[in-house]
Order: structure tokens, then C-alpha cells, then sequence
């Protein structure tokens, strides 16, 4: 994971919604300023969410998606066992 990666992770933990689909950051300039003597970036973190009718459907698909693989692991535990 590089930096960027990593800014974006922290970026999406303060600032993301719950219903995002994707976000990106991106660095849109840098200059130093003279009279504070420091260095100023300005990014700009874009996120894209899901309409909320859509993403009642996506959060269902998730919990269906779990629920699934609950069931998959109890059934491979259930083969093991069984050997």
C-alpha cells in the first residue's frame, strides 16, 4: 500500500459516507509560503456514493453475501469433521 493509498484510507475513515462506491485523492498544487515560512498542499478528495434507494439494495446484497459465507464455512467445518 503506498502513501497515497494510505492517505486515502485515513481520508475515507473521517470523511467517507457509509454508502460510498469509491473515493479518490488527488494532489492539486504546492507552493511555500513565505511569510509563515511553511510548506502548503491543496488536495482534493472526491467520493462517490450510492443513491439511497440503490444502496438499500447493495446493504441487503452485502448482508446476503455474509450470511452466505457463514453458511459455506459451517459446511466445510461440517465436511472436515466428518473425515
Amino acid at each position: 500500500m503506498n502513501t497515497w493509498n494510505k492517505l486515502l484510507a485515513a481520508l475515507d475513515s473521517v470523511l467517507g459516507f457509509p454508502n460510498k462506491k469509491n473515493s479518490k485523492v488527488k494532489k492539486l498544487r504546492q507552493a511555500f509560503d513565505n511569510n509563515t515560512g511553511e510548506y502548503v498542499f491543496w488536495l482534493e478528495y472526491r467520493i462517490s456514493v450510492y443513491p439511497p434507494e440503490l444502496w438499500k439494495q447493495v446493504k441487503e446484497n452485502q448482508q446476503s453475501d455474509s450470511l452466505l459465507k457463514v453458511a459455506a464455512d459451517a459446511l466445510h467445518a461440517a465436511r472436515l469433521k466428518g473425515r
